[in-house]
């Protein structure tokens, strides 16, 4: 035989064996009969879901709502962007669209959210690799903890204009009607104390029917975290569930801290501090104390103060005064007015050109 000869024969088979060993998106050979066919058996996994689940993190934190859940698998997916291969409980949540995100993640969008309940149940067993191997028993379902009662606000105070009572929302989240009331302290609602309020105590619940209990600060004691237990029995249908959630009384006004008047060389960060369970600082530049909403939200021009980043200077001078709000809705008494002013030095790195340039907009 020929070297051109036997060139060609080898390059003919060269391409037998490619067309041969093609791979599907799996990584699997698509011709049973060529020599690269492995077959693939392996089930495929959840290997991570946002917000976490107790599949892949069995200390997964409890959410408030679920309005989406993104799921990643340990390969790529046959039927994961339908819908129709997805069921949720408790059975009034509904899935509205799956969004493919790759070949491995997809978002389950909810269009009624699973809320008022303990966990959220989602169902994906009829979930297929490409290989057709079924989701693995033990990830067939992903689990999300949930806080089964929402309220307006976890701390309360006997504070005028302060948070002075709290709006509980629960569900009944079981198949049938139940009769409930609302206790508190203890460890269990066996141990616990009737309460008084708005929608305290009820008979025959619905199934699935929602509920906003609501608490006045008079029941709580100053400073001392309370346990609220929703509880819901039917003792024909063997039902005895126990929600729980935390209330505050909070009647103390926090304080700021202080900060250093005076002249910072540019860049410079401003840290600003505030005691006692804080949920927000706010800042003004002119001088004057900021004021807040009913709601406790700061009111322009004052500005919320991001406690992660700090505040930055601006180039020339202000005069800062801030106070914030803690949990309850106590405000602080404003800080002092601090004169600040920040530049850039000449002499030093900061400067970006030779030198300064009319006006000398610099302080020493």
């Amino acid at each position: 035989m020929s070297v051109r000869n036997t060139f060609n024969s080898l390059a003919i088979l060269a391409l037998v064996i490619s067309a041969g060993c093609k791979l599907n998106k799996d990584g699997n050979c698509l011709n049973p009969k060529a020599g690269c066919f492995v077959k693939d058996t392996e089930a495929p996994r959840v290997t991570v879901t946002d917000p976490p689940s107790t599949e892949t993190n069995p200390a997964a934190p409890n959410q408030p709502s679920l309005s989406q859940i993104v799921i990643t698998f340990s390969e790529p997916m046959k039927n994961a962007g339908d819908k129709s291969n997805y069921s949720v409980t408790p059975i009034d949540a509904t899935i509205g669209s799956i969004d493919k995100l790759s070949d491995t993640s997809y978002r389950v969008n909810f269009s009624n959210p699973p809320t008022g309940v303990a966990q959220a149940v989602l169902n994906i067993a009829p979930l297929t690799d490409l290989s057709d191997n079924a989701i693995t028993v033990a990830t067939s379902t992903i689990t999300v903890p949930l806080e089964p009662i929402q309220a307006t606000h976890t701390f309360v105070s006997n504070q005028a204009g302060s948070f002075q009572s709290t709006d509980l929302t629960w569900k009944n989240g079981n198949l049938v009607a139940v009769d409930y009331t609302v206790k508190k302290g203890g460890t269990s609602c066996a141990t616990a104390t009737a309460l008084s309020g708005t929608n305290v105590s009820g008979t025959g619940l619905a199934a699935n029917a929602q509920v906003v209990t609501t608490l006045d600060r008079l029941q709580f004691t100053d400073q001392v975290a309370t346990k609220v237990w929703v509880c819901q029995v039917n003792v024909g249908a063997g039902v005895n569930v126990e929600l729980e959630t935390t209330i505050t009384r909070d009647d103390t006004s926090p304080s700021v801290g202080t900060i250093t008047a005076g002249i910072y060389p540019r860049p410079h960060t401003i840290t600003l501090t505030c005691s006692d369970n804080a949920e927000r600082i706010a800042y003004r530049t002119d001088g004057i104390a900021p004021t807040y909403t009913v709601a406790r939200v700061e009111v322009n021009p004052a500005v919320q103060y991001v406690t992660a980043t700090g505040y930055a200077l601006p180039m020339g001078e202000i005069n800062l005064i801030y106070s914030c709000v803690d949990r309850a809705g106590n405000i602080s008494t404003a800080s002092a007015v601090y004169n600040l002013k920040s530049a850039m030095v000449w002499g030093t790195s900061l400067w970006s050109a030779p030198g300064p340039t009319p006006p000398y907009d610099v302080w020493k």
